[in-house]
């Protein structure tokens, strides 16, 4: 593929830049992908497992850390509002919940039906983004072994026993 040819395809660098976080980055393993995958805990009557979830994006962006590390730099650099990607960065937060509302997840009936977690949802997302920067930090963290310590704080037993 040449560059004209490349950039025809994209529109623009910006395009590009947009194609890789939204194509490279963010559709990768989402929840539609997580059922797809058979895992009991995805496919169960009920809905699939929001924790089980959770586990298996962090251990499949733990198998790609350069990918991984792209996408928090950019996180961080499209703070600033003449950033191409500062757009798709603030409206994340919406776009995820969108995504994730698409799945029916089972949920322990304490913590309420799926429109009332949101709160949750974002605070499991910017725990897994701050967990990622370190992973990059010395000394290097273990990405599934740390989640497994956050998910017991975001979903602690026994409240979300058997929902995992």
């Amino acid at each position: 593929l040449t560059q004209p040819g490349l950039l025809h395809y994209v529109g623009s660098k910006d395009g590009l830049l947009r194609l890789l976080v939204e194509e490279g980055y963010d559709r990768r393993f989402d929840p539609e992908d997580y059922v797809a995958t058979g895992d009991p805990a995805a496919t169960h009557p009920d809905g699939a497992s929001l924790p089980g979830y959770l586990r298996y994006l962090v251990a499949h962006n733990a198998e790609n850390p350069q990918l991984m590390r792209l996408y928090m730099v950019l996180g961080v650099e499209a703070a600033s509002p003449e950033h191409p990607a500062h757009d798709y960065f603030r409206n994340r937060p919406d776009a995820v919940w969108g995504l994730y509302s698409g799945t029916r997840w089972r949920l322990p009936e304490a913590v309420g039906p799926w429109e009332d977690q949101r709160g949750l949802v974002e605070m499991a997302i910017a725990a897994m983004d701050g967990m990622q920067i370190r992973s990059f930090r010395e000394p290097p963290i273990d990405l599934v072994d740390e989640w497994a310590r956050y998910e017991r704080v975001l979903f602690p037993s026994p409240l979300w026993d058997g929902y995992r």
